[in-house]
């Protein structure tokens, strides 16, 4: 074991007196160093930590903040699929059912292939406005306004929520750095010579 081998040091604490006495009770009811016990307690903290936050790191949500670019870039690539996705089940319906739908699925699929390889706000844009056409004609179909449509709202609703996000990740992606306040010359004041 390393830590045999590794230089040790005191610590020195203050804990509430009633659970030193349960700490104290539980190592002599397991036959174990109450020295023993605190390292090993603190190593599974520590391990326990990392394992938190590596999983924060790689977890994904649809509500999560998108912050930063890398977050930005995660919801292009996560967002495009879950397109994808929604462009294979409209080509399937199209196939066999309605043939009109596979002119939707290819238009989502390739400005989804856009937006994932290019970062594009164009086509976040656009996937947006096909999110909400596609969502005006299933609540018109619901209504009973129109017989053209889908039949499921909360998938065109879903469909407008991952488009916002996804405008949100590519201007995100695609912003320009500001140029810092020191980098602007200051040699000259106006209205004075």
């Amino acid at each position: 074991d390393d830590r045999l081998n590794s230089p040790w040091t005191q610590l020195a604490t203050r804990i509430p007196k009633d659970l030193h006495r349960r700490l104290k009770l539980h190592c002599v009811t397991n036959d174990i160093a109450v020295m023993h016990f605190v390292v090993e307690a603190i190593e599974q903290k520590q391990k326990l930590r990392a394992i938190q936050a590596e999983t924060a790191k790689k977890k994904y949500s649809l509500f999560s903040k998108i912050e930063t670019r890398e977050d930005a870039m995660k919801a292009i690539k996560d967002n495009a699929g879950g397109f994808f996705a929604v462009a294979a089940i409209q080509g399937l319906i199209g196939a066999f059912l309605a043939p009109a739908l596979i002119i939707d699925a290819v238009l989502i699929a390739v400005t989804a292939f856009v937006m994932r390889q290019w970062n594009s706000r164009v086509a976040a844009w656009a996937l947006l406005l096909m999110s909400v056409l596609i969502l005006a004609t299933t609540v018109g179909k619901r209504l009973g306004m129109t017989s053209q449509g889908g039949g499921n709202i909360f998938l065109a609703a879903l469909m407008v929520w991952i488009s916002i996000r996804s405008v949100k990740a590519t201007i995100l992606v695609n912003q320009r750095t500001a140029t810092p306040s020191s980098a602007v010359p200051t040699s000259r004041v106006y209205g004075r010579s």
